[in-house]
C-alpha cells in the first residue's frame, strides 16, 4: 500500500493506523490541490492511498477499510451490528461535522469573496462558535474512558488525535476540554503516532 500524504492533515490519521495493523506501507509527500497530485486524486485532497492498482481516497473510508483488511490489529470496535454503527456514527460526526469545522481557520477564503480584514476575522468568530459545539460533544464523548469508546484504542482515537493537533491554529485552547486534553495527552505517548510523526517530519 502507498500512502499519498501531506505532513500533518488527516492523512496522519491513516498512516497511524496502518502502523497500528501492522501493515505494510510506503509513503509518498504530495502538495495538496497541485496539478500533478489531481491526476492521482481530482479532488487534489489528502489522504489518498493505492492498493492493488486501485487509487482509495477519503479518510473515513480508508480507515474502514484497513480495519477490514487487519481484523487481527482489533482497531476496529467489533462485528456487531451495534458496535459498527457506533464506529460508523463518530466516523461520519469526526468526518462530516468536526473536520469541516477547522476549514475556515485554514481557508476562510472558501466561505466569502471578501478579503478585508473585518470580513475574515468574521468568518473566524463564527468558525470559532461552531468548533466550540463540536467540542463540546466531543468532550462528553471522551469522559470516564480511556480511549473513544471504551478500554482500547480504535482508529477512531487516530482521527480525534489528528484534529486535536488543529486546535492551536484556532482562537480555543485545548486545555478548556479537559477529556479532549486528557485523551490527547494519552495519543501524544502512543508509539504508533509517535513513528507516524517523526516519519512526517512533526517531532524528531
Amino acid at each position: 500500500m502507498k500512502l499519498y500524504y501531506a505532513p500533518g492533515t488527516c492523512s496522519l490519521a491513516i498512516h497511524t493506523a496502518l502502523i497500528w495493523a501492522k501493515a505494510p506501507y510506503e509513503l509518498e509527500k504530495v502538495k495538496v490541490g497541485s496539478d500533478e497530485y489531481k491526476k492521482i486524486n481530482p479532488l487534489g485532497a489528502v489522504p489518498a492511498m493505492l492498493v492493488n492498482g486501485v487509487i482509495m481516497s477519503q479518510c473515513n473510508a480508508l480507515l474502514k477499510y484497513i480495519c477490514h483488511t487487519h481484523p487481527e490489529a482489533h482497531i476496529d470496535n467489533g462485528s456487531d451490528a451495534l458496535a459498527e454503527q457506533q464506529l460508523d456514527q463518530w466516523l461520519a460526526f469526526l468526518g462530516s461535522d468536526l473536520h469541516p469545522a477547522f476549514v475556515p481557520f485554514f481557508n476562510p477564503g472558501r466561505f466569502t469573496t471578501a478579503t478585508d480584514k473585518e470580513s475574515l476575522a468574521a468568518i473566524r468568530a463564527a468558525a470559532n462558535l461552531r468548533l466550540h459545539t463540536l467540542l463540546t460533544v466531543l468532550d462528553n464523548q471522551l469522559k470516564g474512558h480511556a480511549y473513544f469508546l471504551g478500554n482500547h484504542k480504535t482508529v477512531l482515537d487516530a482521527y480525534c488525535y489528528t484534529m486535536a493537533r488543529w486546535i492551536k491554529y484556532t482562537d480555543i485552547k485545548r486545555e478548556d476540554y479537559v477529556n479532549i486534553d486528557k485523551h490527547f495527552v494519552l495519543m501524544e505517548k502512543d508509539e504508533g503516532i509517535i513513528r507516524a510523526e517523526i516519519e512526517q517530519g512533526l517531532r524528531k
